[in-house]
């Protein structure tokens, strides 16, 4: 007998576990037969998901979008059995704990397959994840030793740790990367969950990213320096680990670059702070915030256009970029039009000085009177320099002297304007390097699908591909445009 092509098994797989939902199982019965299911649910999700991204030049986008729905579909399927079992309270403990473990365990391995096809964060995963958390601590159930035979699971002996994995793996942003990257990250979770630090009570406030408790959003970083926890967060310390890659400790195959950038980020970005070079630093202006930034590109493109139509700049070739222009730094009057724009939105752009440092990735801004947000994005413009759009990503207290530094991840340009096409909310899309290689869209926060439309005012829609991030602040895609 011929073997089922997995694609067919896996669909069929997915319809069973379907039915099991839809029917009134007796819980105590169900446990071992979604126990049974695990493997095979793995490996055919595991099997489609390499499959499906391993590279090719004649990839077809709705050919990978179904495939990546089959394998999300299949481990979200089983993630919810799994938490729909945990919440039984008839369950002995024993059972309980299990299922409560192997839910965080499927939960886990669908965030990993989310990212390899970059789909948006799922907020049912996030919320389910925070239930079965809050539910596994009351119990005292948190650290109980959990035996396993799944190789995909062993290294992992609590319900903590695989809590843990979960969340470092989200804060490492692997759907910046590379699919072959992403996998790494996994390994490299899996390796240190047990070392991350995780407490609703932490001792001081430098632990760097919470999880709320009563949201449905991912992990993130901690929007102020140094801030007592709120009620119902989970304070996530990631600098032992930070600490131990810095060390040129290679645990996943990841390039040394690659690894150093993490290491960074886990550590709270520390060595860039200490690689200021003393000097006579840059006066700068900085717009801060999506909506900031917004208007200010928006008074620039306006600035083009009345230029464009008096004749004295000249039109691009690209009638879309004719309408949506933000100049480059090479183009003549491009600092005149910025001087201008920044003084007519002065009133919402801040004062500061850009630092020398010797990460060239990042520039960190000192000032007083920021009021800012990790985890925002800014545009700060020096003279005669091209604005530069940013995230960012960090900021430090000075309480001595009263100042304040953020640190920003630049992302180059150029920038282009947008107004997306939504009723008289004026909501607008800040897209890089559009004619590039790999151009992006910064879109307001809200609620975004892969394979979905969003329609402007030009009679164009940007063609959502590859979700890249998605916080409160707004989401980033990649992107086509689609008439």
């Amino acid at each position: 007998m011929r073997a089922m092509p997995q694609a067919q098994a896996a669909h069929q797989l997915n319809q069973l576990l379907k039915k099991i939902k839809d029917d009134m199982c007796e819980p105590s019965a169900l446990l071992p037969v979604l126990l049974g299911l695990t493997p095979i649910s793995l490996r055919y999700a595991n099997g489609l998901a390499t499959a499906a991204t391993a590279p090719s030049e004649h990839k077809n986008f709705a050919a990978s979008r179904k495939v990546a729905k089959l394998c999300m579909q299949l481990l979200r399927q089983l993630a919810l059995l799994f938490c729909q079992l945990a919440e039984q309270e008839n369950l002995a403990n024993a059972e309980r704990q299990t299922a409560i473990y192997y839910a965080l365990q499927c939960v886990g391995h669908c965030l990993r397959v989310y990212c390899l096809f970059y789909e948006t964060p799922s907020a049912t995963l996030w919320k389910k994840s925070a239930a079965l958390y809050e539910l596994a601590s009351s119990k005292q159930y948190l650290r109980t030793h959990q035996s396993t035979k799944l190789t995909e699971f062993r290294q992992q002996n609590d319900i903590e740790t695989v809590l843990k994995r979960n969340l470092l793996f989200s804060i490492l942003r692997p759907a910046l990367h590379a699919p072959s990257e992403i996998n790494q990250f996994f390994e490299l979770a899996n390796h240190y969950a047990d070392q991350l630090q995780i407490s609703t009570a932490p001792d001081g406030n430098d632990f760097g990213f919470y999880w709320d408790l009563n949201d449905e959003q991912p992990p993130c970083k901690v929007r102020k320096a140094r801030r007592p926890l709120p009620h119902g967060f989970l304070a996530i310390d990631a600098q032992t680990i930070g600490l131990a890659l810095q060390q040129d400790v290679h645990v996943a195959h990841l390039e040394r670059l690659l690894q150093t950038k993490i290491a960074l980020l886990l550590s709270n970005y520390q060595a860039v702070f200490d690689s200021i070079i003393p000097g006579h630093p840059s006066h700068s202006e900085f717009l801060l915030g999506f909506k900031d930034v917004s208007a200010f590109l928006l008074e620039l493109n306006k600035l083009q256009k009345i230029r464009q139509l008096s004749g004295q700049a000249k039109a691009s070739g690209n009638p879309r970029r004719n309408l949506a222009l933000v100049p480059l730094e090479h183009e003549k009057n491009a600092f005149e039009w910025m001087n201008q724009a920044i003084a007519k939105t002065n009133a919402i752009s801040k004062v500061g000085n850009v630092l020398k440092i010797t990460h060239t990735e990042y520039t960190i801004a000192e000032g007083g009177v920021f009021d800012c947000f990790t985890g925002d994005l800014a545009m700060f413009y020096r003279d005669q320099q091209p604005a530069t759009l940013a995230i960012i990503r960090e900021q430090s207290s000075l309480s001595i002297s009263n100042v304040t530094h953020i640190l920003m991840e630049k992302i180059p340009g150029p920038y282009s304007i947008y107004t997306i096409q939504s009723g008289s909310n004026n909501q607008q899309a800040i897209v890089v390097d559009e004619e590039g290689k790999d151009p992006q869209v910064f879109l307001p926060p809200g609620k975004y699908a892969v394979d979905g439309k969003i329609p402007l005012t030009i009679e164009e829609s940007l063609h959502l591909t590859a979700c890249l991030e998605s916080t409160s602040f707004f989401a980033r895609f990649r992107f086509y445009f689609d008439s």
